[in-house]
């Protein structure tokens, strides 16, 4: 419903739109610039990324949310698995290890303050089972989760982990909850802690989760510019929380799609900030002394009471999750003729799923005189309709000398069979080129002039003639007179 919405909203005044959109997004935020993309390391702006939004997002999200937080979604994949636990009290420091676990609700919050479960773009939206850009802010974050940890464009090109986090929501979702175990992780040198650090516990996410959005005063409960005593938030409109309060609201108090709850209802225990075993920790004199110097013990509170644990489990396998993508080329090899100096014409070549699921993929060129219309894009397979995409590949021959050049463009992925792919492209740059347009027409290339050839008789008129290759020598050639041999493909 909610994508249905946005198609209309330029269309209303502003304070209604407000209005709109706080009453059927529940307040969760619009993020289409990219103006200050700059200010989080990101000098060349947003990627241009494609995603795809799940037709099926209320079970498909909640699913992948659920896989990651057991590290059953991508365990094999460094930067989309969540590391082993550190637990304990403060004297345990960092040697204590538990198996990674995140409370799978914890991830379902996050996701909606972040995005409001929503991969692709809301401006242009990108409805539910299409593929569109994917969700950036105006801080240059991505996709459900809000990525900009490791997101920043310093190249203008991305990497492969970059464009599988802005491609695939399910490598968004990895990673968000890598980010999350990492700021838990934080704890005890950097940050302080709660209880034993117990990470089956709620409560006990209470800093990390402040991490999450960053561990300023702007998220301090006792800041003065959020009301006390409050009411626990509800998931609704006011957003005049901490974040982290934001989260374990929402965890409370599901928000509500379709007439159902995203998720069931979590039981959480904030601290009460009226009771002195949580104020006097939290107090104000305890910031400075964390925030600058990272002197954060006063600032460790007892895990509130009643704690409580998450009881959802995972119950897909990933294969129900991911599918079994596969990647699929409609060519292996391209030929391409460039006139001295100039650009060769382009070909199209598709990148297609033979498998299931979704396959976000990443082009790469072995030189740079390969022109690539584009660098990263999403494909399905047929269980969700058989989606391929196409790019055009070109060569600019402006610094190449008359001959034949071989390159290579590569096709790559994560979790997807026949990855890397490769496409072999040869290049024929320069006086004995030829060139055959769409209409039939022949060109040769000589002396830096395009010289129409009208039909073989003037061809052959003209000095030109075709043999083939002694052995061991590679292709044909053409033979102008006796004074020019060049090899053409």
């Amino acid at each position: 419903m909610r994508r249905l919405f946005n198609r209309y909203l330029t269309a209303l005044p502003l304070l209604a739109l407000v209005a709109f959109v706080l009453a059927f997004t529940g307040g969760s935020r619009p993020t289409y610039a990219h103006h200050l993309c700059g200010n989080t390391g990101s000098p060349f702006g947003a990627f241009d990324l494609q995603t795809y939004e799940a037709a099926d997002y209320r079970n498909v999200y909640a699913r992948t949310m659920e896989l990651a937080g057991w590290n059953q979604l991508l365990p094999e994949y460094p930067t989309f698995a969540p590391p082993a636990m550190e637990t304990g009290n403060r004297g345990a420091g960092s040697g204590s290890l538990v198996g990674p676990y995140i409370p799978p609700v914890l991830l379902k919050s996050i996701a909606w303050i972040e995005s409001g479960w929503a991969q692709g773009s809301y401006d242009p939206p990108v409805q539910y089972g299409q593929i569109g850009p994917v969700l950036s802010s105006h801080d240059c974050g991505y996709g459900i989760m809000q990525i900009t940890s490791g997101m920043q464009n310093v190249s203008g090109v991305p990497t492969l982990d970059q464009a599988m986090i802005g491609g695939h929501y399910a490598f968004n979702i990895a990673r968000g909850a890598r980010i999350l175990a990492e700021k838990w992780n934080a704890s005890p040198e950097y940050r302080p802690i709660v209880g034993s650090r117990n990470p089956t516990v709620i409560e006990d996410w209470y800093y990390a989760l402040w991490g999450y959005n960053g561990f300023a005063f702007k998220n301090h409960p006792l800041n003065p510019d959020y009301a006390w005593p409050r009411p626990a938030y509800d998931c609704g409109s006011s957003r005049s929380y901490p974040y982290q309060e934001l989260i374990l609201g929402c965890a409370q108090t599901p928000p509500v799609r379709g007439g159902a709850q995203l998720w069931n209802s979590q039981p959480v225990t904030l601290p009460n900030l009226s009771d002195p075993a949580f104020y006097e920790h939290l107090k104000l004199d305890n910031w400075n002394p964390c925030s600058s110097n990272l002197q954060c013990a006063a600032m460790d509170i007892p895990t509130p009471n009643p704690a409580h644990q998450d009881p959802s489990g995972s119950g897909l396998t990933r294969a129900q999750v991911l599918g079994t993508p596969s990647v699929v080329t409609s060519t292996s090899s391209v030929s391409l003729v460039a006139s001295p100096g100039g650009q060769s014409p382009t070909q199209s070549i598709a990148i297609g799923n033979g498998g299931s699921g979704v396959l976000a993929w990443r082009l790469t060129a072995t030189e740079p005189w390969l022109r690539l219309s584009r660098i990263q894009g999403v494909s399905l397979g047929a269980d969700l309709g058989y989606t391929h995409q196409i790019f055009a590949v070109s060569a600019d021959a402006s610094s190449l000398l008359p001959g034949t050049y071989t390159a290579q463009i590569k096709v790559d992925s994560l979790y997807a069979a026949g990855s890397p792919a490769t496409i072999n492209v040869t290049v024929q740059a320069g006086d004995g080129a030829l060139l055959n347009t769409p209409d039939g027409a022949i060109y040769v290339f000589e002396g830096g002039l395009k010289r129409h050839i009208p039909d073989p008789a003037t061809f052959e008129a003209n000095g030109f003639s075709w043999y083939v290759a002694p052995t061991g020598q590679r292709g044909t050639h053409l033979r102008y007179g006796e004074r020019h041999k060049k090899t053409y493909h």
